[in-house]
């Protein structure tokens, strides 16, 4: 939550993007821009811009598009884990862990019941 924080306080001004000189590296930037230029012209002739759901029962919980959704959901047991290509790794090191003192990581090998099975990826 701390990075937010920094990013919303930690801008500054508004830049001036009048003399802005974007590459071909900037694709993202432009197709972003012009989808926020879109959306304010639907705002501007009384339309709803994308994405918007007026439905509450609908706007409940809106389905994303995710891959491996089945997985991050319910899970694998930990043997099906270990094998995993793509999902094994986090026990090989967890991403949100990095840098973190060595008691933190045994703290979390032993709330997932990794102690048992450390030795497979140290």
């Amino acid at each position: 939550m701390n990075q937010d924080f920094v990013a919303w306080a930690g801008q500054g001004r508004v830049a001036d993007r009048a003399q802005e000189h974007l590459g071909l590296s900037d694709r993202g930037i432009l197709m972003l821009r012009k989808r926020f230029f879109e959306d304010l012209e639907r705002l501007s002739a009384g339309k709803d811009p994308k994405a918007v759901i007026r439905d509450p029962h609908v706007n409940e919980c809106v389905s994303l598009p995710i891959a491996h959704r089945t997985v991050l959901v319910d899970g694998l047991p930990l043997d099906e884990l270990l094998k995993h290509p793509i999902f094994s790794a986090q026990l090989k090191g967890y991403v949100f862990q990095s840098g973190q003192p060595a008691e933190i990581r045994k703290d979390y090998e032993d709330a997932m019941g990794l102690n048992s099975y450390s030795r497979v990826w140290r």
